[in-house]
């Protein structure tokens, strides 16, 4: 358990942690479906199987629960036994919290701290946007809107939303929802494509199933620290949203913080 546990944290980190730089916005053309920018729920729960693959091997499936307050906090809890939860991540506008209730440690810094400490950005609003399928400019912490973007026509019914600036490119593909998404950096790539619509949260379509798959180049400062390459699907079931749900939560006394590079370093050691 120790093992898989480790192995879920460096990934998860790796999706949050991705280096992005903070750029000025590129207007383009107005598109239209305004509706596709807005998370469609309040308060968002799902029973959920994280399946995992490093570098294309190490490949195993874990159960939990994903749980969204909107522009607040998203929780993963993880339970390979029902009901019963071994860790879990937190991220909020501030940052991320990891806790190993197993062997009672944690792991916790702000964005800020990502940013002057490992040469990473991330924002919350960003992350929010992906578990939630909607577009999103990145360095905007609210909703992106038609002139973030251009667009260009695929069908009748399907069109891309671009965004080019320094050093990076996003790019998502359109039809009655968004189908997926990317993120180009000099250090790498995210790619996400959302699968199986036949969710409906909030009397709007919403994919049951999600890759995500991201790729660092050999050439970046992290690449001696991270896997070069992994592929995360969140598959969901039970889905249930604008609920009344606890989303409190202490990290109870006792429990050992550590470093980043502590937890990646007894991944590496059990792996």
């Amino acid at each position: 358990m120790s093992n898989k546990f480790l192995t879920f944290i460096l990934i998860l980190s790796s999706i949050l942690f991705l280096g992005l730089p903070s750029c000025k916005t590129k207007k383009g053309l107005v598109g239209e479906n305004k509706e596709i920018y807005s998370v469609p729920f309040k308060t968002f729960s799902a029973k959920t199987t994280f399946s995992i693959s490093l570098d294309g091997v190490s490949s195993f499936s874990i159960g939990g629960q994903l749980r969204i307050k909107t522009d607040s906090v998203i929780v993963f809890s993880i339970q390979p036994l029902a009901g019963v939860e071994v860790a879990r991540a937190m991220v909020d506008d501030s940052g991320i919290t990891l806790v190993d209730r197993i062997n009672k440690r944690y792991f916790s810094t702000t964005f800020d701290e990502m940013k002057d400490n490992y040469g990473l950005e991330a924002n919350f609003h960003s992350i929010q946007s992906i578990f939630a399928n909607v577009p999103f400019a990145y360095e905007k912490s609210h909703n992106a809107q038609n002139s973030d973007f251009e667009k260009m026509n695929v069908t009748e019914e399907k069109f891309l939303l671009q965004r080019t600036y320094k050093g990076l490119s996003q790019e998502f593909v359109v039809d009655s929802v968004l189908q997926s998404g990317t993120i180009l950096i000099e250090s790498g790539e995210i790619r996400w494509n959302y699968m199986d619509f036949s969710g409906n949260v909030a009397s709007r379509k919403f994919p049951v199933k999600t890759e995500i798959k991201l790729k660092q180049n050999n050439n970046t400062q992290t690449a001696n620290q991270w896997p070069s390459s992994f592929m995360l699907t969140v598959s969901h079931r039970k889905m249930e949203s604008n609920a009344d749900m606890n989303f409190s939560y202490k990290i109870p006394e006792g429990y050992q913080r550590i470093s980043l590079e502590e937890m990646i370093q007894m991944y590496i050691k059990n792996k």
